[in-house]
């Protein structure tokens, strides 16, 4: 999940969050496709977010920001669930299907959405973002709890400037890993990995290097 409060810095959230879940058109294991922005600036933020998004290039040339779906039927299974969204009361504020040849998708923004539904609960791999609100009635446990409802918990990114609430969230969020005020990326030095239904251990860091190793104890009687 990917959390965003009225006091982040909107400029860098903005790219960041759109890149989350666009970049590689969608098809990466930690894409943020599930977004949870504050009422008081959701109608500003869904703007901004369709202004990146439609700005980006698809398609197969040297000058493409984004490129196509691994294959027909992976395109064909995005757009299904873009479907299932609309036909359970979401609305498509842009993106959607590419006409042409080709297995495109155009970065996609979805709004009214909840999460019993499909494109909700399941894991899209492709360049679909689903945006819920939250408001100041909202306190810290139910946003957790909203937030934390998925069967996947490998990423989440907290957008705030109040650190004090960024640090609570990322205790509780149900993730390997949780950035804050910081876009997807991973680096060689860190564990990588999630929880739930997200992955079967850490790469990556000393973590990473002792998923290969097997612990043995030796007991020794120096009395012998």
């Amino acid at each position: 999940p990917v959390i965003v409060f009225p006091d982040a810095n909107l400029e860098k959230a903005v790219p960041a969050v759109a890149m989350g879940i666009f970049g590689n058109s969608g098809q990466v294991c930690a894409a943020g496709s599930r977004l949870f922005v504050h009422e008081d600036i959701h109608a500003q933020f869904v703007t901004a977010l369709t202004r990146f998004a439609e700005q980006l290039r698809v398609g197969s040339g040297p000058d493409a920001d984004l490129g196509p779906l691994i294959s027909e039927q992976q395109k064909a299974t995005v757009l299904g669930y873009i479907q299932s969204g609309l036909d359970q009361g979401a609305t498509l504020v842009c993106g959607g299907d590419v006409d042409g040849a080709g297995y495109f998708v155009r970065p996609t923004v979805m709004t009214d959405v909840n999460p019993q539904m499909r494109m909700v609960r399941e894991e899209i791999f492709g360049p679909v973002l689903a945006v819920q609100t939250f408001d100041d009635r909202t306190d810290l446990d139910e946003l957790l709890a909203r937030a934390n409802d998925s069967d996947y918990g490998l990423s989440a990114s907290v957008w705030t400037s109040n650190m004090s609430i960024a640090l609570k969230l990322a205790r509780g969020l149900e993730a390997g890993t949780v950035r804050l005020n910081s876009a997807v990326g991973i680096d060689p030095a860190v564990p990588f990995g999630g929880v739930k239904y997200s992955g079967t251990g850490r790469e990556n860091g000393i973590e990473g290097v002792e998923q290969f190793t097997e612990l043995k104890t030796i007991v020794i009687d120096l009395d012998s």
